[in-house]
This record gives structure tokens, sequence and C-alpha cells, in this order.
């Protein structure tokens, strides 16, 4: 499986702490690789997402783009740490995921507040965000349960200690 990740940045917002295009596509074909995997496991062996090549975006943006995108995306009055927009059918057959938006001081505060390297919650958010692209959600418990597992084993693989652990 191969990644093109786009990757750009909102005007003023500094590359400082942010990791690679390398690692965030690293990132990236990890989830998307373990995601389809768990697809088809519980397709019975089915996928629908065969492509072999993907495109993708990614924007790291500063708060009130954040802000704006939340609001009109989800209604919700605050900048959030990632967007995931996933690709309609076609274009998912075509080789294109969709697009990501990860806000740069929503993940910098977070990182600081839940006592992680900075480097490893961009990746975290990264492989979330690319399991969403996928369809995978956490709108109950156990979609939760199953995302945070399958996310904590992809983060694993990178060396990277599960984000879900109560400290």
């Amino acid at each position: 499986m191969k990644l093109n990740l786009s990757l750009g940045f909102d005007v003023g917002c500094g590359k400082a702490g942010v990791p690679s295009k390398g690692s965030f596509t690293a990132a990236f074909e990890n989830a998307i690789s373990a995601g389809m995997g768990a697809q088809k496991r519980r397709m019975g062996g089915k996928n629908g997402l065969a492509s072999i090549e993907w495109g993708l975006s990614l924007q790291i943006v500063e708060q009130d783009a954040g802000l704006a995108l939340n609001q009109r995306y989800r209604q919700k009055a605050y900048a959030t740490n990632v967007l995931a927009f996933p690709a309609d059918a076609l274009a998912q057959k075509q080789g294109w995921l969709g697009d990501v938006v990860i806000c740069k001081p929503v993940i910098e505060q977070e990182a600081i507040a839940q006592n992680k390297r900075l480097k490893s919650h961009y990746l975290h958010m990264s492989v979330h965000a690319g399991l969403h692209l996928l369809g995978f959600d956490h709108l109950n418990d156990a979609d939760a349960s199953a995302m945070e597992a399958l996310e904590a084993e992809v983060l694993l693989g990178m060396g990277i200690a599960n984000p879900y652990w109560v400290i």
C-alpha cells in the first residue's frame, strides 16, 4: 500500500514541533492498512477499498480555522484536535481517501495537558483520522473500544505507547 500525502500549512502556521511529511505518511499508511485489514476480517474477507495507491490531504491549521471548520461541519463552537472528511464512494474507488485537518494549537495544548510527547500526539491523531476516513467511529461504547484498540495496536507498531492507558 502506498500513500501520496499532500501536506499543507495554514497561513501563519509555523512548522515548529510538527512531524515530518514522512512521519505523517507512515502513520496514515499504518492506520489505513490496519483499518482495511480489520474491515476485511469483519466483512468475511471482503473489503471494497482494494486500491494499492491512495491519495490524502493533510492541512495543519491555526485556532481560528479549526474553530470555523468545526462550527461549519459539526456545529461545535470550539476548535477540535482533528477533523476527517472521507471522500465519497466514487472518489475512493479512484484512490482518493479524503482530507484531514489538524489544529496545531489544540494538539499542542492536549499534549501538555495529557503529558504526551508532541510528535506522538500528532501521529496518534493522524492514525485516528485515518481510521475515520475508512468509516471507523466512536459514537457508542462498542465502536469506541474497537477503534481505540486498533489505534493502540497501530501506534504500538510505530513505537508509541497506548494513548488510552490511564496513568
